[in-house]
């Protein structure tokens, strides 16, 4: 059975605490980008429809989208918001949705996809010219990812059998601050945990193909803001990425 992502957000737990906290994160930036009455609006990994919803409230969107790779999930979204549209899409592949979007989330759920690079780009392909994606991830690196894994390994007991190396191995990379994504087991199908991934992969997409962002560190997670140029293509503009004031650096 598809897990109810709308209690992770409400039910008050040890492990939900900054999935709650991210909420109100989520709600205060949206807020801030002054995004509001746009006619499409897109919730990649929408899961249950919940946090559209949520934003939905604050964006007030003449259209709203969302799509996930569970059609468990995608069966209670439309039961619960009849007035939302919900499609199947999955972020390891290629997808056409025959819209485009002035306004995209994305909130946790780059992290479970096997090619984020992919997955990138068929949510950026997506984006109208001139239209906002806000795109956030949890932080599995630095002390961050090693409190992480102490929570997982000693109190939730986790199995750590999505990753290609021991959890000791796996420890000792954190430690020494290796890229994380070299330990990912990609030949698993479908979406996994968050074991092996590196937010810096995110950083390094947007750089190759010169896609202005800024990303800043809330609690847990980073967020990211991209703003697609408007009547031309970020490779002939000549804009590059950079890191908002006060945020961690690549």
């Amino acid at each position: 059975m598809a897990i109810d992502h709308s209690q992770t957000y409400q039910k008050f737990r040890l492990r939900n605490i900054p999935h709650m906290q991210r909420l109100r994160q989520i709600r205060r930036t949206v807020k801030s980008l002054g995004v509001v009455d746009v006619d499409r609006y897109l919730d990649v990994g929408s899961s249950n429809g919940f946090v559209t919803s949520q934003v939905q409230s604050i964006v007030h969107a003449r259209k709203v989208w969302g799509i996930d790779y569970s059609r468990e999930h995608l069966e209670s979204a439309r039961s619960r918001y009849p007035e939302f549209r919900f499609e199947e899409a999955d972020l390891n592949g290629s997808f056409d949705l025959g819209e485009r979007f002035s306004f995209i989330i994305c909130f946790e759920t780059i992290e479970h996809t096997g090619r984020i690079a992919n997955a990138l780009t068929e949510i950026y392909k997506h984006l109208l010219p001139g239209g906002i994606l806000l795109l956030t991830v949890p932080i599995e690196t630095g002390w961050i990812g090693i409190t992480k894994f102490a929570l997982k390994n000693f109190v939730y007991r986790d199995s750590f059998d999505e990753i290609k190396v021991s959890k000791w191995q796996y420890l000792r990379s954190l430690v020494r601050g290796d890229r994380m994504s070299q330990l990912r087991d990609l030949t698993r199908p479908g979406y996994g945990e968050h074991y092996g991934f590196d937010y810096r992969d995110i950083n390094d997409h947007f750089d190759k193909y010169q896609i202005p962002y800024t990303c800043s560190r809330e609690f847990t997670t980073y967020v990211y803001v991209v703003r697609k140029a408007s009547g031309s293509s970020e490779a002939s503009t000549g804009a590059r990425s950079y890191v908002s004031a006060g945020s961690t650096p690549k």
